[in-house]
């Protein structure tokens, strides 16, 4: 009887050891992964802030992150942001910002990205608008 209730205690405590240890990986790849992603956002950033403002572009910002040696991002400027195959996936759109009844024209640039990423079977998506001006 002293047996059979060993087993049954040892048996629990490993079931509840096995779930706490999923548990705290899944948290540290979620973790893992956001900060990845942010510092994809940084750098890319980072960059634009080095340009001049005529060479803030989307061809511009496309081929800086599709020509890096990082294979785990990839960029679009169109909406097909799915079809793209690497972990983290993102989508650049630069425009020009005229307010209304302004006639000056490229002075302020909004340069948006929409990055894309997995943690598990969750989507998560961070969308961060900047500008870039003259």
């Amino acid at each position: 009887v002293d047996a059979l209730i060993a087993i049954i205690l040892l048996t629990l405590f490993v079931g509840l050891i096995a779930t706490l240890s999923y548990n705290v990986l899944a948290i540290s790849t979620n973790a893992k992964r956001n900060a990845m992603a942010n510092n994809y956002i940084v750098d890319f950033y980072e960059y634009v802030d080095k340009l001049k403002f005529e060479d803030v572009t989307e061809e511009t910002l496309l081929k800086y992150i599709n020509e890096n040696e990082d294979t785990l991002i990839t960029a679009t400027n169109l909406n097909e942001i799915n079809n793209l195959t690497s972990p983290y996936k993102l989508k650049i759109n630069v425009e020009n910002y005229m307010p209304s009844g302004q006639t000056v024209d490229n002075l302020v640039k909004i340069v948006s990205v929409s990055l894309n990423y997995k943690t598990g079977k969750k989507n998560n998506t961070i969308d961060i608008q900047r500008i870039k001006s003259k």
